[in-house]
């Protein structure tokens, strides 16, 4: 198998690590009550941000679609990869990096009963290793595709060079006929 083809098997495996992390939790939220802490839950990457999930599948889907095409339409398939999976990890550590857990107020207002109107107090948000992982490998998965795209070494084989039909060799026309004689 050839280094690029290699890479291409190596993209795959990361964008499924990349699913795997997002469905870990990914922030812990509790609340201050009477003086002391109250969970309010664990929350995944894909809930947390819900661009993530559909961004990894189209960056898993133009990676299988980057096995069945060749030449330039894998190339194409590449760098849609490359497109979404850096496009991803920049806007979503972004909001990590703030604690940005805006899309979860319909579910926090459902679990301390409290509506985000009236105001929520003490609320804690605590972010776990998993987004960082899940940077890391996003970004990774961008930097491989945009080799890919740029490679100048093909996918098939390396070897030793086509023969060429020269006047020195038979074709198979010609030993057909000898072996009619």
């Amino acid at each position: 198998m050839t280094t690029n083809r290699r890479l291409q098997v190596l993209l795959l495996c990361l964008s499924l690590v990349s699913l795997l992390l997002l469905t870990q939790d990914w922030f812990s939220i509790s609340m201050r009550i009477d003086e002391s802490d109250s969970s309010l839950g664990n929350f995944d990457g894909a809930s947390t941000y819900p661009v993530a999930m559909p961004a990894s599948l189209l960056t898993s889907a133009s990676i299988l679609i980057g096995f069945l095409m060749m030449g330039w339409g894998r190339r194409a398939a590449l760098a849609v990869t490359a497109l979404a999976s850096g496009l991803s990890a920049l806007w979503i550590s972004m909001q990590v990096a703030s604690l940005n857990v805006a899309a979860l107020d319909s579910q926090l207002d459902r679990l301390t009963g409290i509506a985000k109107t009236h105001g929520v107090s003490g609320l804690s948000v605590d972010a776990s290793l998993n987004p960082w992982l899940w940077f890391g490998v996003t970004v990774l998965t961008c930097a491989i595709a945009i080799f890919l795209v740029f490679s100048k070494g093909s996918f098939v084989r390396q070897g030793t060079p086509p023969q060429t039909n020269s006047p020195l060799q038979e074709s198979t026309i010609d030993l057909w006929e000898q072996q009619r004689d």
